[in-house]
């Protein structure tokens, strides 16, 4: 969704920073006060995982989180794994792609409806980096890692629980 601020609202600055990205990208550059440009949807991000163990990965996130399998492709080194609206894709680097072991420096979190559910779930299944708990920009959760290392963290909006 686009950004609910007016167009008409936009200051010079971003109106300029605005007209510089898109020029980057190769769109036309319109005048934004008079809102005739195109803006560009980004649709979906999908996280390429990679993983020296395909088929223990692929055992993680179908059995342990309940994701499904819904293609692989043994020769490529390749699996789409989908559950709900989040889709993981999984890779096992080729040879001109530098990987000695998974590496992220930040978390895949992910919203759901009934965190105490997931953390119930769980709990006992998974190296846990924390237990669950309110935090003070309103969400509760927990984070895990998975299989690889991957840091994964479970949230829910504290004013969607109910008490």
């Amino acid at each position: 969704m686009v950004s609910s601020k007016k167009l008409s609202s936009l200051s010079e600055a971003e109106v300029t920073f605005g007209k510089y990205c898109r020029s980057l990208s190769g769109v036309e550059v319109n005048d934004l006060a008079n809102s005739k440009s195109t803006i560009m949807k980004l649709n979906h991000l999908r996280p390429m995982l990679w993983t020296r163990d395909m088929k223990e990965s692929i055992d993680f996130y179908t059995n342990t989180l309940g994701f499904t399998c819904g293609e692989y492709n043994e020769d490529w080194g390749w699996a789409a794994l989908h559950r709900d609206d989040v889709e993981i894709m999984l890779a096992i680097p080729n040879e001109h792609t530098p990987f000695d072991k998974p590496m992220f420096t930040g978390s895949f979190y992910i919203n759901v409806a009934d965190v105490d559910y997931w953390w119930e779930q769980l709990k006992d299944k998974v190296n846990l980096c924390y237990g669950i708990e309110n935090f003070e920009y309103d969400m509760r959760e927990f984070a895990f890692y998975d299989n690889n290392g991957y840091l994964i963290q479970y949230g829910q909006n504290i004013d969607g629980i109910e008490e």
